[in-house]
């Protein structure tokens, strides 16, 4: 047989390049996935933020109406904003202290809350929690907002 004028590959050949790039794919899977839920997280945080800055405006200038609940897509359409208003989450939409948004497609599900024993842990002005289906430690992961401004990490998220 001559070696010189085959062609192709041998089998221990396949195999080597099949288990370095299965090793390569064995870290570099979980850091992206990582990388994601990062981003994610700050995009979370950010809204959360925003949120809540939006809420202490509605309550300065409605004192007495504190709102509580997830804020959701269909808050988008819930009509005008309310004479005196009530404690309806949608007041931040419908009163223009925040756009509408598609609320039910991100990787957070957003609350205002201001309310003791509301959607938020004790204290929260605003809160986003992460949406499921998401894989662990990332199901946990979620930001309150404070009544001055303090982002605080909740179910093991990064710090923003």
């Amino acid at each position: 047989m001559n070696k010189v004028g085959r062609k192709g590959f041998t089998l221990v050949e396949i195999l080597v390049v099949i288990i370095i790039i299965g090793v390569l794919a064995a870290f570099a899977v979980p850091r992206y996935l990582e990388t994601m839920e990062n981003s994610k997280a700050d995009n979370a945080a950010s809204l959360a933020a925003m949120v809540a800055t939006t809420h202490r405006m509605f309550l300065l200038d409605h004192p007495g109406f504190p709102l509580d609940g997830e804020i959701v897509t269909a808050c988008n359409s819930s009509g005008p904003c309310p004479a005196p208003p009530d404690n309806n989450r949608c007041n931040l939409i419908r009163c223009n202290y925040l756009a509408a948004q598609d609320w039910d497609q991100g990787a957070y599900r957003v609350y205002a809350s201001y309310v003791a024993g509301g959607s938020c842990s004790a204290d929260a002005i605003a809160c986003v929690r992460r949406r499921p289906p998401a894989r662990a430690p990332y199901d946990g992961w979620g930001y309150d907002v404070d009544a001055v401004g303090r982002i605080i990490p909740f179910g093991g998220a990064p710090a923003p």
